[in-house]
């Protein structure tokens, strides 16, 4: 008989049956949040190739609606899924934790936090030490979320150092003064926020890198690539190209913007502003070289470009307060005689050339005459790519006069390179026989500038030809005159003398 008051047996909860934990219960909240965090950086956090496939947007939304339901039905107080989440977590943190490992360290860092703090609810009846544990460690997952949205949607990421310096990529405490490695240059940072990255890191990431500044927060870098070519003059402007060239073929997108010279290096700096689009990244840049004799440098500075109007003036600063090494002696030219030279003695005729300031090297015979047939004695300033050539000419029968000469010379090259004459004075150590000219014109592309020394007397004739380009040459236009102003006709031939004596006197 049954007791109307007494409770339904179908109402009663079966003694059996399982009862959920609170840790469990915990765990299926944050299921949730979690397949929130997954949904919402799928949205706004542009695919990386690097990671491959399996990480694209579109396969992180079925796991995250499979982890809502689950999470739901956990929360509810219902065990039914409880081995699915324990196996969804655990097969996912092994997986995706094994697949970035290698590609992307803090997504890999970030899967293994998410999947123990879950572990540590779902597992039994988690006491209050792994409740604690397992709240801190989703904690620390949510702040690694937050901040990868953050740096994201508005360009600044504040746990970003921290992070880096956990993970052995930064130094761990902020870097005023950079020296170079390979070269002792020095660059200053501006503030305090930038960092050095470790040697490993940035020759992981890119092993030309000699030194490499970030700034996490912005995800601002500078990366500084120094290349030495003994014995070579490197020319800023053909570097350049050379950057933007590379940039250009390494993005999918590129744009230059402008290009400047450096205002601490006008002569031997450039700055190319651009945009592209690297790996699906939206980058800015300012591609900057410095070239000097047998060293090249690029100081290439990049943020995202959400970031990179915050940090322009700092990447500027930091590209402008480049200072070239001063304890390297440079060498010479492997085309040119060991030692500088003061006295030049011609071979074909015996004139005589003193060099000026500075340390000149005779250029071989054979590398001087390969470049111009007609060269008997050339001598290069290396450091500063300077030239002084010196062409005789012996036109027998001849009485030469400087004026002529010069006019001849200076037709000559307005014909076969374009050349523009400037203007045309005596030399002032013999005004007689000597003549220099001012000359610019652009020989295979270069932009050259000349003081053009001729000399003539009788059957002799001789151009002593001083170049530089047109931005070095104001440096060395005074050497330039001082070798010209040097230089030495030799003795008269005697078919000259022969002649000046049987000269007939004019009748008074």
């Amino acid at each position: 008989m049954t007791d109307a008051n007494s409770p339904d047996a179908s109402q009663t909860p079966s003694p059996l049956a399982p009862a959920i934990a609170v840790g469990q219960q915990i765990a299926g909240g944050l299921l949730i949040a979690n397949a929130a965090f997954v949904l919402l950086s799928a949205a706004l956090i542009p695919v990386d190739p690097k990671l491959g496939p399996m990480f694209a947007p579109s396969r992180s939304i079925m796991p995250a609606l499979l982890d809502v339901a689950i999470g739901v039905s956990l929360l509810s107080g219902k065990t039914k899924y409880l081995l699915w989440a324990i196996l969804r977590v655990v097969l996912g943190t092994v997986l995706f934790t094994t697949l970035a490992w290698t590609k992307d360290p803090i997504l890999a860092g970030s899967q293994l936090v998410i999947g123990t703090a879950l572990l540590l609810l779902l597992l039994g009846n988690a006491g209050r030490p792994r409740l604690v544990a397992g709240g801190a460690l989703f904690f620390l997952y949510a702040l690694l979320n937050i901040s990868g949205v953050s740096a994201t949607v508005l360009g600044v990421n504040p746990l970003a150092p921290i992070f880096q310096t956990i993970l052995g990529d930064i130094e761990p405490r902020p870097v005023s003064l950079v020296v170079g490695e390979s070269s002792h240059y020095r660059v200053r940072a501006p503030s305090a926020r930038w960092h050095l990255r470790t040697t490993a890191a940035a020759k992981k990431t890119n092993p030309l890198a000699d030194r490499w500044l970030t700034r996490p927060d912005l995800d601002a870098h500078v990366l500084i690539v120094a290349e030495k070519e003994p014995g070579k003059h490197i020319s800023a402007d053909a570097l350049a190209d050379v950057v933007v060239q590379n940039a250009r073929k390494s993005a999918s997108e590129f744009e230059v913007l402008g290009r400047e010279p450096m205002r601490s290096h006008p002569r031997i700096g450039r700055i190319v502003h651009n945009r592209s689009l690297v790996d699906q990244l939206e980058l800015e840049s300012l591609s900057s070289v410095i070239a000097t004799y047998e060293h090249g440098y690029q100081v290439i500075a990049f943020a995202p470009r959400k970031s990179f109007p915050k940090v322009e003036a700092e990447l500027r600063s930091i590209i402008e307060s480049f200072e070239l090494p001063t304890d390297e002696t440079p060498g010479i030219p492997e085309d040119v005689e060991p030692g500088a030279v003061k006295r030049v003695v011609g071979q074909r005729l015996p004139y005589v050339l003193t060099a000026p300031e500075g340390n000149w090297y005779l250029r071989k015979d054979a590398a001087a005459k390969q470049t111009n047939e007609l060269a008997d004695r050339w001598i290069v300033r290396p450091e500063i790519d300077a030239h002084i050539m010196i062409i005789p000419e012996l036109v027998e029968g001849a009485d030469l006069t400087v004026d002529r000469y010069a006019a001849a010379v200076a037709d000559t090259l307005r014909a076969n390179v374009g050349a523009t004459i400037g203007s045309t004075e005596p030399v002032k150590t013999d005004p007689e026989h000597g003549r220099v000219l001012h000359v610019t014109a652009t020989v295979n592309g270069l932009q050259l500038e000349y003081s053009y020394g001729c000399f003539a007397r009788g059957e002799q004739a001789y151009q002593v030809v001083a170049f530089a380009s047109r931005e070095d040459y104001p440096a060395v236009r005074a050497a330039f005159l001082q070798a010209i102003e040097s230089f030495a006709l030799p003795a008269p031939r005697p078919s000259e003398l022969a002649r000046k004596s049987i000269r007939p006197k004019h009748a008074k």
